[in-house]
């Protein structure tokens, strides 16, 4: 496994680890606050880490 797989796995997981926990622990609210922000965050990790290695997989 090449460096570059393993830094979009590792993204996978440490993304994914965020969103959840996020998701989980986050306070029921009506407002905006900054548990959205990091969920949100966890999932563009989690989807820019599948994509990296999406890219390594057809380029490869």
């Amino acid at each position: 496994m090449t460096i570059l797989m393993s830094a979009a796995l590792a993204l996978i997981a440490i993304g994914a680890a965020i969103s959840l926990c996020t998701f989980k622990y986050a306070p029921v609210t009506e407002d905006f606050a900054g548990w959205d922000l990091a969920c949100l965050g966890g999932i563009s990790t989690t989807a820019l880490g599948g994509l990296g290695a999406l890219l390594l997989l057809f380029t490869t």
